[in-house]
């Protein structure tokens, strides 16, 4: 199964609504992407929305099409659908919603701007992850250095910013960006091992 597919299997399994195991991997992989989803719109109680999203799926998941787009680009669509009608009904963001909303179905260029949209969104959110855990792995400077790298500091500026020398500003680059990249293998393993 390639790393960027949800396996058919799973949603097969989780049709049936008492197969608990299958839901509660669907909650663990995706609860917290639908969050990242909802937050970026500023809805303060995502949570709540998320787990109306997550119960709506109950009645959706039969109405997925995998020759029709990914999983993922689906349950994004299912995910903003519903914070239009929520923003509908609370009367807020509308305009800003409205700006992303678009026919579902579409034309093709349309499609394709969706699921790249959504991969950036997934892999936002899978780099949210990795680097959170790399960042538990070090001491000093070295996320310091790192976070001033992607920033698009060079290395004379990190090195005179924070009173390293260059050769110590490039192993710990190297070492953090290194651990990143082994991090973000192993969360998508992780979200995507079924």
């Amino acid at each position: 199964m390639s790393v960027n597919q949800t396996s058919h299997t799973l949603l097969q399994r989780a049709l049936n609504l008492d197969d608990e195991e299958a839901w509660e991997i669907l909650y663990k992989r995706y609860h917290t992407f639908i969050l990242h989803i909802l937050r970026q719109y500023g809805i303060h109680d995502a949570e709540d929305l998320a787990q109306e999203v997550l119960l709506g799926l109950t009645k959706k998941l039969k109405s997925y099409d995998r020759s029709k787009a990914k999983f993922r680009t689906w349950l994004n669509t299912v995910t903003k659908n519903a914070l239009f009608e929520y923003s509908r009904k609370k009367n807020r963001r509308l305009k800003l919603l409205d700006k992303y909303m678009g026919d579902v179905i579409g034309d093709s260029a349309e499609e394709d701007q969706l699921e790249k949209h959504v991969e950036e969104e997934w892999k936002a959110y899978v780099s949210k992850i990795a680097f959170n855990k790399v960042k538990q792995s070090y001491r000093g400077n070295a996320i310091r250095v790192f976070e001033l790298a992607v920033a698009g500091k060079t290395n004379p500026e990190i090195s005179e910013a924070l009173g390293l020398s260059l050769s110590s500003v490039t192993t710990l680059k190297k070492r953090v960006k290194s651990s990143l990249h082994a991090a973000v293998r192993a969360t998508i393993a992780d979200l995507e091992q079924y």
